[in-house]
């Protein structure tokens, strides 16, 4: 049997970090602990923004700034798809599936 594991590629998450502030960082950990294991974000910004104590704005700044990193993208109208390559949720039998469905974003 597998083991689930939440796996993070220093190099590309620290890559994304250099730029950071206090809401920047908070945001950043708050997007990480809610991601399911479909590698999808399941908040509003509006929510992690209640969530880390900063504005719905400042949200959706620093979500179009992981966006143009390369971090996420768009996965629906309310649904954003974290980058397997930096971040992935699951086991690594589901690692190429994600990379495939992230790809598939485009």
């Amino acid at each position: 049997m597998e083991k689930w594991f939440l796996k993070l590629y220093i190099k590309a998450f620290c890559s994304i970090l250099m730029a950071s502030s206090s809401n920047y960082v908070r945001v950043l950990g708050c997007i990480i602990r809610h991601t399911n294991y479909a590698n999808e974000l399941d908040l509003t910004p509006k929510e992690i923004g209640n969530l880390v104590n900063c504005s719905p704005d400042t949200v959706n700044r620093i979500i179009k700034d992981l966006v143009s990193c390369d971090f996420m993208r768009k996965a629906s109208e309310r649904r954003y798809m974290l980058n397997p390559a930096c971040l992935m949720r699951g086991s690594y039998c589901r690692f190429a599936f994600l990379c495939k469905k992230y790809d598939d974003l485009i």
